[in-house]
């Protein structure tokens, strides 16, 4: 994912057991810019995550993305999952705001993992929110260098604004 000229789209479903996680792990062993947006708490007992920083809200993560933009991260954001969708929200913007605060030259790609997608991007929210960040990156981050994985078991449960936009399933 990391060595395109592009960000990508990529799409991981399928039910429960059948290698999502294996997947995703294969897409980013060696992205040295990545966010993991984790609601069921799966990714933070990943040890090969070098350095991995594991925050809880946007201002922590503001903080340690102002800390370690320029040389690279690991971070997994753990969300409240009564919250899930402002927070991805707040949390993709970021990184797009971030992003595009760099000269296209110098732009590093950054790869940002969702996974169970359902919880923070889930069906019927570009209705009722597309400003979304999450939806943002799909439409617009590709042009940035920002790669977006998604996750889920089942494909319908993740808006169409987000699977319209996969390059790759």
């Amino acid at each position: 994912v990391q060595t395109n000229t592009d960000g990508q789209r990529i799409g991981i479903f399928g039910a429960s057991g059948c290698g999502k996680t294996t997947k995703a792990r294969s897409l980013i062993t060696s992205c040295n810019r990545l966010i993991v947006f984790d609601p069921k708490q799966e990714w933070i007992r990943e040890q090969w995550l070098k350095n991995r920083v594991i925050v809880q809200t946007i201002s922590d993560f503001k903080r340690v993305m102002s800390k370690k933009f320029a040389t690279g991260f690991h971070i997994v954001y753990v969300p409240n999952l009564s919250n899930a969708v402002k927070e991805l929200s707040e949390l993709c913007l970021e990184i797009f705001k971030m992003q595009a605060g760099y000269k296209v030259q110098h732009m590093a790609k950054i790869t940002v993992l969702i996974d169970e997608a359902q919880e923070g991007i889930p069906s019927g929210t570009s209705r009722l929110n597309p400003a979304h960040g999450a939806l943002t990156i799909a439409k617009m981050g590709r042009d940035r260098g920002i790669n977006m994985i998604v996750a889920s078991q089942r494909i319908k449960t993740v808006d169409i604004g987000i699977r319209a936009n996969l390059s790759g399933i």
